[in-house]
């Protein structure tokens, strides 16, 4: 089994799915999963989305609806399919913490200290204006994909 939580995007499909058939034994097994906040609708959330496009060059929301198993699918290798299965549920933190994370983010850390420090007060504003207790209730989905390679 191969198993890409969150990562299969960094690969470079023309390169990473020929490696992966080569590993992967005949009836082997790829996954890969992605978790994001979900709340679109509630201005809050959209406002929190805007804040991200509009600071980040590279960051588009519309990038938490790919099928990530497109490229696992057009191989031909793994029957011309893939099943996907999605779960909503709800991360529990503190705002902190959720700042914290937002840092980690490859799209936050690019910014010039200036621009990650405007955007993650924006982003304090206004998850506190949601969450006045600071303790955040995001609702979440986790899109997971599974694609069985064919035998030999």
């Amino acid at each position: 089994m191969a198993c890409f939580a969150q990562s299969w995007h960094w690969l470079d499909p023309s390169r990473a799915v020929p490696e992966l058939v080569r590993v992967l034994a005949p009836d082997g097994w790829w996954s890969g999963w992605w978790s994001h906040p979900r709340a679109d609708g509630e201005a809050w959330f959209d406002a929190y989305q805007d804040a991200l496009e509009r600071t980040c060059p590279v960051y588009d929301r519309r990038q938490r609806d790919t099928d990530w198993s497109r490229a696992i699918v057009a191989s031909g290798a793994f029957g011309g399919r893939a099943s996907f299965s999605r779960l909503s549920w709800t991360r529990q933190l503190t705002l902190a913490t959720w700042l914290m994370d937002e840092t980690s983010k490859s799209y936050v850390a690019a910014l010039s200290p200036e621009a990650r420090d405007g955007l993650l007060a924006r982003i304090e504003t206004i998850l506190a204006g949601r969450f006045p207790d600071r303790e955040l209730r995001m609702p979440y989905e986790t899109w997971l994909w599974t694609a069985r390679r064919s035998a030999a």
